[in-house]
């Protein structure tokens, strides 16, 4: 009983044309396929050409986490490296916060006395830092008009980071 597969006789005859003409490109690369033609009058310089090419794998690529591009990514792996390092659970849970609402929009609830609140919705891309600015800038303001001016303002003066 014989193991393994058997190749038809073309096959293994095809083989060893390849091997034969890699060998002899790898050696004399001139003259190596007169040496063959000489051998076999009917191969073509396309089969040649065929032969001495190298199949090579796949690259595979790595692929990328597509958490990394969330505005909230950087501030949730700094927050969760503080918790690595104290063991503290205040930041555990705030980590845990941080990743929990990584793909949602950042939603912003403005209220000022005497006016009806207005709420605020950008994307999740969006820089952390950048959220944190305009929550502080609204702070600063005394009404919702002066607060959309101050918006806009900011939003014109930083538009790579806001997309528009």
């Amino acid at each position: 009983m014989e193991k393994g597969y058997k190749y038809s006789e073309e096959a293994k005859l095809s083989r060893r044309r390849k091997l034969l003409a890699k060998r002899l490109w790898k050696k004399l690369p001139i003259f190596a396929f007169q040496t063959i033609l000489e051998h076999n009058p009917e191969y073509s310089l396309n089969q040649f050409a065929e032969d001495i090419v190298y199949k090579k794998k796949a690259k595979v690529k790595k692929n990328k986490s597509n958490i990394e591009r969330y505005g909230r990514y950087w501030k949730y792996r700094e927050v969760l490296n503080l918790y690595l390092s104290t063991k503290n659970e205040e930041h555990y849970f705030a980590a845990k916060r941080l990743r929990d609402n990584m793909t949602k929009p950042y939603r912003i609830s403005i209220k000022y006395s005497g006016e009806p609140g207005k709420e605020y919705s950008f994307d999740a891309t969006i820089r952390y830092d950048s959220i944190q600015e305009i929550v502080s800038l609204s702070k600063t303001c005394k009404s919702i008009q002066e607060f959309e001016e101050k918006l806009n303002t900011y939003t014109n003066k930083s538009r790579m980071y806001f997309g528009l």
